[in-house]
């Protein structure tokens, strides 16, 4: 639930933890100071459409296109500059895991490649839910390449970036277990098999 302009414009999302008469009084109170702000932004207001951009950025209101639209022109900060990146970079892996069908292999590859290619460059989300996903799927990329180093380094940034977070307790375990998979020697014909297994007869 969100208050919106005629246009659809996000003016305010609902406060969920304040569903009381105050509570709903005090978001169109919001929605209300953040129409006249958008009024002021697109009058040429330079502050108020910064202001306002950032706030449709925190709703995460706008496609890639409009973000990027939206904010050119703006004079943003290093951190606001961040967090606009971190916009699209979420976006932009929304539209990967849609694309990946488990009934479609090609397009579970192509995703899991395209994450990949996100983490080597360095740009993983901020959000811990899509960022398991997307080292997950990077995961896999690394598992189907038998790309142990690159399951290493997973493991590694996913112990870093979760740490205490006890929710993604069974990625690490899950990282761990196929990390260990990779590394133990084959027998020859695929299978793994421990140091010292086998050959132990008579």
């Amino acid at each position: 639930m969100a208050y919106l302009d005629a246009d659809g414009a996000v003016l305010a999302p609902q406060d969920y933890s304040k569903l009381s008469v105050e509570g709903f009084q005090e978001n169109a109170a919001k929605a209300l100071a953040n129409r006249e702000l958008r009024k002021k932004a697109e009058a040429g207001d330079a502050a108020a459409k910064k202001a306002f951009f950032l706030l449709q950025l925190d709703f995460g209101a706008l496609t890639r296109d409009e973000a990027t639209k939206m904010s050119a022109g703006i004079d943003l900060s290093g951190e606001e500059k961040a967090k606009l990146d971190d916009f699209l970079l979420g976006k932009e892996l929304q539209e990967v895991f849609r694309g990946a069908d488990r009934k479609k292999p090609e397009t579970m590859a192509a995703a899991a490649r395209k994450c990949a290619d996100l983490f080597a460059a360095g740009r993983i989300p901020k959000d811990p839910v899509m960022a398991a996903s997307m080292l997950g799927m990077t995961a896999q990329h690394a598992k189907e390449g038998k790309d142990t180093a690159l399951l290493e380094t997973v493991l590694i940034t996913a112990k870093e970036r979760f740490a205490g977070d006890r929710r993604m307790t069974r990625l690490i375990e899950n990282l761990e277990k196929e990390l260990a998979k990779l590394r133990a020697p084959t027998d020859g014909s695929g299978n793994g098999s421990a140091p010292g297994a086998g050959g132990a007869g008579g």
